[in-house]
C-alpha cells in the first residue's frame, strides 16, 4: 500500500485518492506534488499489556520517510471496557 505526507500541513496518512485531488492527472512514476513524499510502511511496535501502540507522524531517517509508532498505557474506563468485551465473548465458549 502507497502511503504519503504532507510535510507543509501535516497532513497524514494520505493515499493515492489524496494525491489525485491535488493533481488529478497524477499516476504513478511520475514526481509527486510539492510537499508530499512518500512513506515506508515499518512493522508497529509491540504494546504491553494494558497498553496500546498507536501510529503517530512519519520520522525521516536516513533521508527516507518512515511510519512510527508510540505506546500508551491504557486508561483505567479502557482497561474495563477491554475486560467486559473478552468476558462477554468468551463466556459462552466451551471446549469439546
Amino acid at each position: 500500500m502507497l502511503i504519503f505526507y504532507n510535510t507543509a500541513t501535516n497532513e497524514y496518512p494520505l493515499f493515492i485518492g489524496d494525491i489525485l485531488l491535488i493533481n488529478e492527472s497524477w499516476t504513478s512514476g511520475m514526481s509527486l506534488p510539492e510537499n508530499i513524499v512518500s512513506v515506508e510502511e515499518t512493522t508497529p511496535i509491540s504494546a504491553g499489556e494494558n497498553q496500546m501502540a498507536y501510529e503517530v507522524l512519519p520520522v525521516l531517517s536516513d533521508g527516507v520517510w518512515k511510519q512510527n509508532f508510540a505506546v500508551r498505557d491504557l486508561s483505567e474506563d479502557e482497561i474495563n471496557n477491554t475486560t467486559r468485551f473478552r468476558y462477554e465473548f468468551f463466556r459462552n465458549w466451551t471446549i469439546s
